[in-house]
């Protein structure tokens, strides 16, 4: 039987007889995996069979949900980026698996994460873009994130990646005022109300200020991060004009009376 066979060859390996070829090696770690997953995963751990295939290891594992086994074994980059897709792979097992990527390989599976489309993939994207972002690059990772249309997953994972760069490096003024216009896109007028307001978050108040007069849609609406700026920043003949254009003279009246 299937243990008498391990058995032998397990012998035959250690006398160093050279008899085990890789292809049986495979096959009988192919065979415990089917017939008994934790034991099969030890004869993995152990290294019992050093000449099995990784590869036709690897795919035993994907067809019997072993995906993290799967996503270790895999020579292919290729194969991992699509591995790290399934639904049944969790965010710390594709973030390490990116992580041990070269630049650009981890670079292609982030992007196949987010072109997958999916909440939970767009997670994995976003966990691995903050934690790689060193090595993969910033301005790479962002441009993978950037939307095709208003409200897909793309846009709402680049907010989720820009706002948590921010929150780790609140003194890189380019990197606010990066989030400040995705955020004007996405009509995200608290955030825009929250991060204006914040003064352990640094920003150019001229640039700023002129993307918020500029705003289209929800945020051209919405004086109160506008406010914020100038008032923070004493660009008070700005703060003026702008909310004259915008026929915003109620809260021009009440600015001026709280001042």
């Amino acid at each position: 039987g299937l243990p008498l066979a391990t058995e032998l060859a397990t012998n035959s390996l250690e006398l160093g007889s050279g008899e085990i070829s890789g292809g049986l090696q495979t096959r009988l770690l192919a065979a415990h995996l089917a017939e008994d997953r934790a034991a099969g995963e030890k004869l993995l751990d152990a290294d019992t069979f050093p000449e099995a295939d990784p590869q036709a290891t690897a795919q035993t594992c994907e067809e019997l949900g072993l995906y993290a086994r799967a996503i270790r074994l895999h020579p292919s980059a290729d194969e991992v980026g699509r591995l790290i897709c399934e639904s049944a792979v969790d965010v710390s097992t594709a973030v390490e698996a990116i992580g041990r990527m070269g630049p650009p390989q981890g670079l292609a599976a982030v992007g196949r994460l987010v072109d997958t489309d999916t909440p939970e993939a767009a997670a994995k994207a976003v966990a691995a873009a903050i934690a790689l972002h060193g090595t993969l690059g910033h301005s790479e990772l962002a441009s993978l994130f950037r939307p095709k249309e208003a409200g897909d997953n793309r846009e709402r994972a680049l907010l989720d990646y820009l706002r948590a760069r921010v929150a780790a490096a609140g003194d890189d003024a380019a990197l606010t005022f990066e989030y400040l216009g995705a955020c004007c896109a996405a009509g995200q007028v608290d955030e825009l109300e929250r991060v204006t307001r914040d003064r352990s978050i640094a920003y150019d108040a001229v640039q700023a200020c002129t993307l918020l007069r500029e705003a289209g849609g929800a945020a051209g609406k919405d004086p109160r991060p506008l406010i914020n700026v100038c008032d923070r920043h004493n660009l008070f003949g700005e703060l003026a004009t702008a909310l004259l254009a915008r026929r915003q003279l109620r809260h021009l009246m009440l600015y001026v009376r709280s001042v």
